[in-house]
């Protein structure tokens, strides 16, 4: 990107002198992190071209978000595959890297705003896969582990609730999964003022009538 385009998503509000002599300071403290000592103006990480800087992508690096998305399509393509046992492992590496959300140090910032909303939204759908495998495969205690995880990035995902009742139902929890009905109703009452969908209550008139699935 060039030099002003960085300078505009990162510093918007302050004067173009003041912004520049930041942009200056910050791409100096990149590289005193960053590089190796003994490359002082042969840049292997954060290199530019005239005005136009970029990261060395092909340089010996690691990028989370980009092994998250790899492992997560592989997870997708064994699981098409038929492959549980290969889809678990992938999904598990994947979830190993979601650690929070994308530039979470800085959360207003408009210029990542969208890749924040696309990685958490892969995460989530992600953990919900995860969840269903587990479940498949009778392993309900993993599968409950998987959606709690997934609700303390989003708590207000009726569908989450609806598969973790089902899961700590399926599991001889059936208490746990009334509770958890009343805490998804709770949520969404006080943060969006709606009652959970018919099919969730459908779900918890089940589970009342029902020892196990």
């Amino acid at each position: 990107m060039s030099k002003d385009s960085l300078i505009d998503y990162l510093w918007p509000e302050n004067p173009l002198v003041v912004r520049t002599n930041q942009f200056y300071v910050l791409v100096h403290e990149l590289r005193r992190l960053l590089e190796p000592p003994d490359t002082w103006g042969n840049w292997l990480f954060i290199r530019n071209e005239g005005d136009r800087y970029y990261f060395n992508r092909h340089a010996s690096c690691r990028i989370d978000d980009r092994e998250f998305e790899a492992l997560t399509h592989l997870g997708q393509k064994a699981e098409a595959q038929g492959d549980t046992e290969a889809a678990i492992a992938a999904y598990e590496g994947a979830a190993d890297l979601y650690r929070g959300d994308f530039m979470e140090d800085n959360p207003f910032a408009e210029w990542c705003r969208w890749e924040r909303e696309r990685l958490r939204e892969a995460y989530l759908e992600m953990r919900q896969r995860l969840a269903a495998l587990y479940g498949y495969s009778g392993a309900w205690e993993r599968s409950v582990n998987s959606l709690r995880a997934a609700l303390r990035v989003d708590p207000l995902r009726e569908e989450v609730h609806r598969a973790l009742m089902y899961a700590l139902w399926a599991s001889g929890r059936r208490a746990q999964a009334v509770s958890q009905y009343q805490i998804c109703q709770e949520l969404l009452l006080r943060e969006l003022d709606v009652v959970p969908l018919p099919e969730t209550g459908h779900l918890l008139e089940l589970i009342r009538a029902r020892p196990m699935p």
